[in-house]
């Protein structure tokens, strides 16, 4: 099963590969926001929701009938509660425009009477003792400097916009000075205490921080009152359990929620000071350190394709130059390596190709192949890594003679050349992705905020920077 590892502090390249020997491949790297926004991180299911809503608009739109204004009505309720987080100024709008047809429907379908009809009980509000379409209320509380041209209730519109314009609630959030609030799509700065004054209304509010969601609330706010909202995280404790995490820390129940919400195996990595990093895995409610010393190193396979330029000596005549490509497959275990390949010897003069398996250490292997169609060959390869995908490739093979082998097969070859290696069901990282390019320790996971899109290994989809350090899948 693949893993997620989520470091506790900013690792080293030494340190991913350490753990990299001791984990299925493929292996995600996470930082501690990430296990943070476990529970109200955006998911697909947010961009079916506002999928569903557009649809639901566009059928509400065409419907023409008055008859059919109350099972309209009823659909657009549905879709606009099914729409829990609006995250920017395209999904308010989107929102805002259902919220407003919505209530169009509603004074064709009450007009005047809306104040005391008993079947409009649902679709109204009172503000200032006067009663007002509850829809429209919500739409002026996400914009209310915006004025809306509406096919149907233009005027009843503009009239309950004035007569709600100077009213007020209080929503009081939790204090996080390091996580960015936005109230319908829109940044705000609360007070010191927490507190926002809003227009009374529907309003769906979060937190992010480095760009994921950490909390969501879906909250109706009344004129004139207060609405105190709990974060599902305690924030401090979350961040103790970070701060201790050891051999025999125990999982707190809020920790273990978000873990479950993870949808796949975490485990935790601290790097440590001239020494391996310490890995923990949950085991039994707590948290049980592994041994890279004795843990078994995982095999990794790796391809490269190496063009590189050569020498060929025949038994007689001097040497000659030629061009070629090398193609390479090999598996890694530990500081060994076993792998098959071909160098193709292509010019100058007819191609000639050397299949062969080799075996040895990952720098330098033994290598026995088959070259032409009469001559076996033995030899040394070496392997010099100039980065995470390039490296430098040598070869040097000798001839060993055969029955029947053709007089014009050389009897040494030398050859090397730059290439591209890439590994298989793992993702390598470079150092310039450990941290992030706004210069921040991410993997403290408590600074910067940004916005973007991803989409994540697990289905969900992350508006965050492109530039966080672990990029999903």
């Amino acid at each position: 099963m693949a893993t997620d590892v989520l470091w506790l502090s900013t690792p080293s390249p030494t340190d991913l590969a350490q753990i990299e020997q001791v984990l299925e491949p493929p292996t995600y790297l996470l930082a501690p926001v990430d296990l943070r926004s476990a529970l109200d991180r955006v998911t697909l299911g947010d961009d079916d929701a506002m999928a569903a809503l557009q649809r639901t608009l566009d059928e509400a739109m065409a419907q023409t009938d008055p008859e059919a204004d109350l099972s309209t009505l009823e659909r657009l309720d549905v879709a606009i509660s099914g729409v829990e987080l609006c995250r920017d100024a395209s999904d308010r709008a989107q929102l805002r425009a259902a919220l407003l047809h919505q209530g169009s429907r509603v004074h064709r379908l009450f007009g005047d009477t809306i104040e005391w009809h008993p079947d409009a009980r649902r679709w109204r509000e009172y503000v200032h003792d006067q009663g007002v379409v509850r829809p429209w209320l919500s739409a002026i509380a996400m914009a209310p400097e915006d004025l809306p041209s509406l096919a149907l209730g233009q005027q009843a519109y503009e009239a309950t916009r004035t007569s709600v314009g100077d009213a007020v609630a209080t929503l009081r959030l939790p204090v996080d000075p390091t996580a960015q609030v936005l109230v319908d799509g829109s940044p705000r700065e609360p007070r010191a205490d927490g507190s926002l004054e809003l227009m009374p209304g529907r309003h769906l509010v979060h937190q992010e921080r480095q760009g994921r969601v950490i909390e969501r609330w879906d909250v109706w706010l009344e004129a004139g009152s207060e609405t105190l909202v709990e974060p599902r995280v305690d924030e401090p404790s979350f961040r103790r359990f970070l701060e201790s995490a050891s051999q025999g820390t125990k999982i707190p129940p809020m920790v273990a929620t978000l873990l479950a919400a993870m949808d796949r195996e975490v485990w935790f990595a601290r790097p440590r000071n001239d020494a391996p990093p310490l890995l923990l895995r949950v085991r039994a409610g707590q948290l049980e350190s592994v041994s890279l010393a004795t843990a078994p190193p995982r095999p990794s396979l790796h391809g490269s394709i190496t063009p590189f330029a050569g020498l060929t000596l025949p038994g007689e005549g001097s040497p000659l130059p030629r061009l070629g490509v090398a193609v390479d497959g090999r598996v890694q275990l530990g500081l060994g390596e076993i792998g098959l390949g071909v160098d193709a010897w292509l010019w100058p003069g007819r191609p000639q190709l050397l299949p062969h398996a080799a075996a040895g250490l990952d720098w330098v292997q033994v290598a026995v192949g088959w070259f032409g169609r009469s001559a076996a060959s033995a030899g040394l390869r070496t392997r010099v890594a100039v980065s995470d995908k390039i490296q430098v490739r040598g070869a040097a093979w000798i001839t060993l003679p055969v029955t029947g082998q053709r007089e014009d097969v050389p009897v040494l070859m030398l050859g090397a050349g730059l290439g591209y290696t890439a590994p298989f069901g793992r993702r390598r990282l470079n150092t310039a992705e450990m941290r992030s390019d706004r210069g921040v320790d991410e993997f403290g996971g408590w600074g910067a905020k940004s916005r973007g899109e991803t989409v994540a290994h697990d289905g969900s989809v992350d508006r965050c920077d492109p530039g966080f350090p672990f990029p999903r899948r």
